[in-house]
């Protein structure tokens, strides 16, 4: 009787580790059209190790566009979500992304706004001048071996102007907290 109990501890051991050790789906983790308003429609979507990634980092990604209209207003929603299998392959992807984010300077409004934690780590901008055609914001979070990208812009072609910083603020929070219930962080 212990040799049966010995043999199903191994097997069932053997079958914990080989589901502990699958790759993540990030297309599983990212924000679905639930999470958006009725109207809001895919424009966008890519999967697979071929997602041009900041440092040259190869891992599965996820990347997903979706419109809303506002009124006149039309706003783009952009999720990358890269399983990158290890913490530090994850650490190595969000320092080249938080680094080729601060490049863009020339139209940061205001870099790491107030916002709450959603991981690990994360930066956040709020980009553009508010009343101008192109607004927005954009946030990068690594959280644990998941790093995952919001970036949120007006649609230059819409008829009203960009959003402002509070409204950025606003779309950078609720599209966040939902990433981050999918992400299960």
């Amino acid at each position: 009787m212990t040799r049966t109990v010995a043999v199903l501890a191994a097997i069932v051991t053997t079958a914990g580790a080989a589901t502990a050790t699958a790759a993540i789906d990030p297309k599983g983790l990212a924000l679905r059209k639930a999470d958006f308003p009725a109207k809001a429609h895919k424009t966008f979507e890519q999967a697979g190790p071929s997602i041009n990634l900041p440092g040259g980092i190869h891992a599965p990604a996820y990347a997903v566009t979706y419109r809303l209209a506002r009124g006149d207003k039309r706003e783009d929603i952009h999720l990358l979500v890269v399983a990158a299998g290890s913490v530090g392959k994850a650490r190595a992807l969000y320092s080249a992304a938080v680094r080729d984010a601060k490049e863009f300077v020339d139209s940061v409004q205001h870099s790491n706004p107030r916002l709450p934690s959603y991981g690990d780590a994360q930066y956040a901008a709020v980009v553009g001048d508010p009343g101008t055609e192109e607004t927005g914001g954009q946030m990068w979070v690594r959280d644990g071996s998941v790093v995952w990208n919001l970036d949120i812009k007006t649609d230059p072609l819409a008829k009203d102007f960009g959003l402002s910083k509070a409204q950025t603020l606003h779309e950078l929070r609720t599209y966040a907290r939902k990433e981050q219930a999918r992400a299960g962080g």
